[in-house]
């Protein structure tokens, strides 16, 4: 069902990459968006503004938005402790100008990457189904989420 989701929203199948080193501080405790700003700011600004318009969901998932720009990582939404850009775009393969967002769950893996931005709503409906399919998984264990 996720990734029938996924692919309805985005195109294509997203397989969950390795974890990302750079962002060990947030393993179990967030998700973290990150959004790797374009050379004219163009993509990354309009991202910034999908997602930062929906700051309760934001606060309901327990995200964290990063801007990589350069060599600085801003931190959009929540408070993170510094953070190294450099490895940040080599732990998620991407190259410095090129626009890129993507989404690393509390286990550290990504989830979604895409080269255009992603309204809220289909960020929100990604984690949502990852939540429901945990719940779902839980109950059929028999046990309490």
């Amino acid at each position: 069902m996720l990734k029938s989701l996924v692919t309805e929203i985005l195109g294509s199948p997203v397989a969950p990459q390795p974890a990302a080193e750079g962002l060990q501080p947030f393993r179990g405790l967030n998700r973290v968006l990150l959004i790797f700003s374009d050379r004219d700011n163009a993509a990354a600004a309009r991202q910034e503004n999908l997602v930062l318009a929906e700051r309760d969901g934001l606060a309901e998932r327990d995200m964290i938005v990063l801007r990589i720009r350069g060599s600085a990582v801003q931190p959009l939404f929540g408070s993170p402790p510094p953070l190294d850009a450099e490895r940040l775009r080599r732990d998620m393969d991407v190259v410095d100008g090129e626009f890129c967002t993507v989404l690393v769950a509390k286990d550290g893996t990504s989830k979604l990457r895409g080269g255009k931005p992603v309204s809220a709503g289909e960020i929100f409906a990604l984690i949502d189904a990852m939540l429901d399919q945990e719940a779902a998984a839980l109950s059929g264990a028999g046990m309490k989420r």
